[in-house]
Parts: structure tokens; C-alpha cells; sequence
């Protein structure tokens, strides 16, 4: 992903042109300029892409290249960067790369707030129910604490579109073997770990699944029994452990590998030297299952801002935490 070091057009945007284009006609379902063509074809949306300097909602490459032709018109500042109206991935014309909001940049202030007009203009989601105090989901202690967290995942647009394709992603990798070198000089060549299972893939699943009935139920009702296995003890304390355990579930795959090394090398009783091999082992089985499957990219699940209010176990007592992850 571009950064703030290597495109400096993340800059460049006008959070008050675009804002008062969306106030003003919000999100297109057509392009601007295919709806000038009396020869366009009515009715053939595809998608669109904001343009972060002015605002106009122009289509991509499936459609005219009208996105692209709107960058390449001279003009004082260049129109660089665009975001889609989708997915609400940005990029970059004139770098030709895509771009990562970061934190406190205009940027992320302009994708938040279109995230946030998303929500009320598309009325794909629905609002919470406002008789009861309390948000609804999962509402059994000790599971009540990972409510909030769930609530507002369900209703970010395009979460569910990346746990669905953790979901559809494989279920199992071979991870290669190679030469290793240890300390003192020593090399073995390690074996091919096949069909080495990723727990990861079940989970994402029973959340995927958990997050569909959370916004298409009316009762809004989950069990949290469904997710007891993923979690340790100590998460249910702490939300905010729940949202990292997430980030980071991964971690779960590697724990697993770890123990298969540890039964396939030195038995259960190694020296202090086989224990320092068995660490080279598991750094390089680690590393190559790293670059086995997209899904070991170091790419986090969520992405994205929002603000939660949760209650204590008694529910006598409101909290409210403004998390980003990026």
C-alpha cells in the first residue's frame, strides 16, 4: 500500500467540496458524464469512483474511463486521487497505486465521513432499536462485553465483504520446507508440511455468519456460546482484547504450528542446544507460512474508525471508546 513517505497526493484532497457535493445529491448510482451522452445506454450502473478534489462520481475501466479522463484534463492542482464509492478503496492516478488512509491526515477524515453518510443515505443497515438502553446482540455474561464490538462491525459496509472473503479463502496450506543453518553451523534440510490446517478459516466463518444474523435478524439476537471456543478466559474482560484477538487471529495458526514442531523435533523431553534448533525450526516454518498463503499478508481484518458505548457486567455503568485501526 502507498503510504505518506512514497505518494504525496494524499494531501491533496477538498474535504469541504466533496462534502457539499454529497450533502448536496449524495452517492451516484450513475456516472456523471455517461449521463450526459444521449448515446449511453439508461440504466447501466457500474462502479464509480469520488473524485477526492471535487467531487464528481465518475465511472472506471469497466465502464468509459470517464475516472481516469477527469484526472488526465489540465487543470491548476491535479485531481489525483479517487475513492471508490463501493468498496471505499482510494488510489491514486497520477501514482497509479492504491492508498491507505492514515491516521490524523485529511484524507482519513474525508473516507471516514463518507463511510459515515454511507450509513444513512443507503439504508442497507438497520438502526439500533431505541427503547432498550442496552445494544443488542449477544447479552449473556460474560459474552455481553464483546456485544458493542459486533454491533458495530456488523455495520461497517465493507467488513463483511472481507470476512466473506477470508471465508471463501482455503482452508488448508502447504507450507514449504528448505535449508536451514543453526548455530553452530550445522544444516538439515526441513520437509514440506502438507494440508497444515488453518483454524482461522472456522472462525471467520462462525462470524461471518454471526454478523449476518446480528443485521438481518429481528430479534438480533446471537448466542454467544457459538464463539466461546476462540476465546480465552480473560478476552470476555477486556473488549478491547476481543478487537486485537481479532486483528491478530492469525495467531491462533501459529500457536498451532508451534505444537506440531514441538511433537515432530527432539521429542518431548530436549536439551537446551535441541530446544535452540527447535526455535530455528519453528522461525523458519513460521516465516515460509508467512508467504504460503495471502491470507498470512500482514494485512489487518479491520480497518476502519468507530465509537462504542458498552456497559459494565451490572450494566450500571457506560463507557465510550473512539478506536482506529489501520
Amino acid at each position: 500500500m502507498a503510504t505518506n513517505e512514497n505518494c504525496n497526493h494524499n494531501q491533496k484532497v477538498n474535504f469541504p467540496a466533496v462534502r457539499n457535493r454529497i450533502e448536496k445529491s449524495g452517492f451516484d448510482k450513475f456516472c456523471g458524464m455517461c449521463a450526459l451522452d444521449p448515446n449511453a445506454q439508461k440504466g447501466s450502473a457500474g462502479v464509480l469512483w469520488l473524485c477526492l478534489s471535487c467531487g464528481s462520481q465518475l465511472c472506471d475501466q469497466d465502464m468509459k474511463l470517464h475516472a481516469l479522463l477527469h484526472h488526465g484534463v489540465p487543470r491548476a492542482d491535479v485531481h489525483a486521487l479517487a475513492m471508490n464509492t463501493d468498496t471505499f478503496d482510494v488510489r491514486c492516478y497520477c501514482c497509479n497505486v492504491p492508498v491507505e488512509p492514515c491516521v490524523d491526515t485529511p484524507l482519513l477524515e474525508i473516507v471516514e465521513y463518507c463511510l459515515g453518510k454511507a450509513f444513512e443515505t443507503r439504508g442497507s443497515i438497520k438502526p439500533p432499536v431505541r427503547s432498550s438502553f442496552r445494544m443488542r446482540g449477544i447479552c449473556a455474561n460474560p459474552y455481553s462485553y464483546i456485544n458493542p464490538e459486533l454491533q458495530c462491525w456488523a455495520r461497517t459496509p465493507f467488513l463483511l465483504t472481507m470476512m466473506k472473503e477470508r471465508v471463501t479463502s482455503k482452508s488448508s496450506v502447504d507450507i514449504p520446507g528448505g535449508a536451514v543453518k543453526f548455530f553452530d553451523g550445522q544444516e538439515i534440510q526441513l520437509p514440506t508440511i502438507e494440508n497444515f490446517p488453518l483454524r482461522s478459516s472456522s472462525l471467520f466463518e462462525i462470524l461471518y455468519d454471526v454478523m449476518n444474523e446480528l443485521i438481518s435478524d429481528d430479534n438480533c439476537y446471537v448466542s454467544g456460546a457459538r464463539l466461546k471456543d476462540y476465546f480465552k478466559s480473560n478476552f470476555y474482560c477486556d473488549y478491547y482484547k476481543v478487537v486485537t484477538y481479532f486483528i491478530h487471529v492469525d495467531d491462533s495458526d501459529r500457536s498451532e504450528l508451534e505444537q506440531l514442531i514441538a511433537r515432530t523435533f527432539y521429542g518431548t523431553r530436549p536439551s537446551e542446544e535441541q530446544l535452540r534448533k527447535r526455535k530455528c525450526i519453528t522461525e523458519f516454518y513460521r516465516e515460509q507460512l508467512h508467504y504460503s498463503s495471502t491470507a498470512y499478508c500482514h494485512t489487518k481484518v479491520f480497518r476502519g474508525t468507530f465509537v462504542t458505548k458498552r456497559y459494565c457486567s451490572r450494566h450500571t455503568r457506560a463507557e465510550i471508546k473512539h478506536i482506529s485501526y489501520w
